[in-house]
């Protein structure tokens, strides 16, 4: 069996692992930084909602759509916050230093080595990613959804009229 050297490609190795972790890390601004923008629209709707059901100018045929249509945004709200606060695992990244001594924590490195320690993070940064990516997702295809409803009531409002 043949022993490690730096011929085996452990140092490409080792910077793959390291760009790879960097790239899924920029990932996570991004993230919060669409829903952020997502959050500030919707809160203007949600206001706008608001003053609209509180002056109740609205035609009950009108209030079957945007009754719903306000759930929905109020649903891509939740969602949204789910991109802001994610419940990531206490398995990776900085999550294992919560709790334990240096001591345990250097065995632990030392123990899987550095490859496995970058693979662990990149791995569990990569499922918050992909958490907060679907969230957006769901946020937005509920916003349209709402939209819509409310456009229908809109519609159904100035039609009465």
């Amino acid at each position: 069996m043949a022993s490690r050297s730096s011929s085996d490609g452990t140092p490409e190795l080792i910077a793959l692992l390291e760009t790879a972790r960097l790239d899924v890390r920029s990932e996570l601004p991004r993230a919060d930084a669409k829903a952020n923008m997502l959050l500030a629209l919707l809160v203007a709707v949600l206001a706008l909602e608001g003053a609209v059901a509180v002056q109740g100018k609205l035609a009950p045929a009108a209030m079957l759509a945007f009754a719903p249509g306000a759930l929905c945004v109020l649903i891509a709200v939740v969602a949204l916050l789910g991109v802001i606060r994610p419940y990531p695992s206490k398995a990776a990244g900085w999550r294992l230093f919560i709790d334990r001594a240096p001591r345990e924590i250097l065995d632990l490195a030392a123990a899987k080595g550095r490859e496995m320690w970058q693979i662990n993070d990149a791995c569990e940064m990569a499922r918050i990613v992909r958490r907060k990516y679907w969230l957006i997702r769901v946020g937005v295809d509920l916003t349209y959804a709402g939209l819509a409803l409310q456009l229908a009531a809109l519609v159904v409002t100035l039609t009465l009229l």
